[in-house]
Parts: C-alpha cells; structure tokens; sequence
C-alpha cells in the first residue's frame, strides 16, 4: 500500500486528491488503527546469562499505547508507551491496569495460539 503525502497537501490546499495517486496518510494512519505486533524469541543458550532470553522465551504485543512482555519464567512486563516511552514503569503489579493486562495478556495468548501463527524453536547451541 502505497502512501502519499501529496493527498494531505493538495488538500490543504483544495486541489482534488485525484491528482495524486496513493491513499493519503492520514486515511492510512486510520486504517492502521488498532493494529498489533506480536512476537517471539525462545531461550537462547550461549548468550550472557544477565539477557532476558538466556533462562527463558520472551512474548510480546505491542499496541499503539500498550506493550506487554511475558517470559516461559513467569515474568510479566506492562508498559504505557504513552506516558512512558523508555518503557523505564513496570505497571504489571499495579492494580490500577488489572483490566488492561488481562486484556492484553488474553489477547496474547490468543495470537500465539491462533492457526497459521509462526512459532519460533529454540536457538541451537553455536558450533565449531
């Protein structure tokens, strides 16, 4: 899908969106809204014992607002990436996001359970 920013131009300027191929951006922006990432890394062995994946896989959703982090360790991260976008506020132990994080670790669950989701093995060990 291609954008342009010629649409937002020419129409601040009232010239008809027809002259510029693509969809405009801020139409784009709408689209996209509500859109999710999900991923997963599993255990990792042969990397620093201090990184997160050196004892456990990692799964993440991240939404526009929202990124939860969930590890086979039982760890569970929850960041506002609003108010918060160094992500430096673990709000998973705050009763005030309760209904959030059981949203987000709902919907986690169901995206990495859904049929054609990609699953990740574990890293094999280096060889030499």
């Amino acid at each position: 899908m291609r954008t342009d920013k010629g649409h937002k131009i020419a129409d601040l300027a009232g010239i008809p969106a027809a002259s510029f191929p693509g969809l405009a951006v801020d139409a784009y922006a709408a689209a996209a809204a509500g859109a999710i990432a999900v991923s997963e890394v599993g255990r990792r062995r042969g990397v620093p014992a201090s990184w997160p994946t050196a004892s456990a896989g990692l799964r993440s959703l991240q939404s526009e607002r929202w990124q939860l982090i969930e590890s086979d360790a039982e760890r569970v991260e929850l960041y506002d990436l609003e108010s918060d976008p160094r992500q430096l506020q673990n709000l998973a132990s705050d009763p005030r996001f309760a209904e959030v994080l059981a949203s987000l670790r709902q919907r986690l669950a169901v995206e990495v359970s859904a049929p054609g989701a990609k699953t990740v093995a574990p890293a094999s060990p280096p060889t030499r």
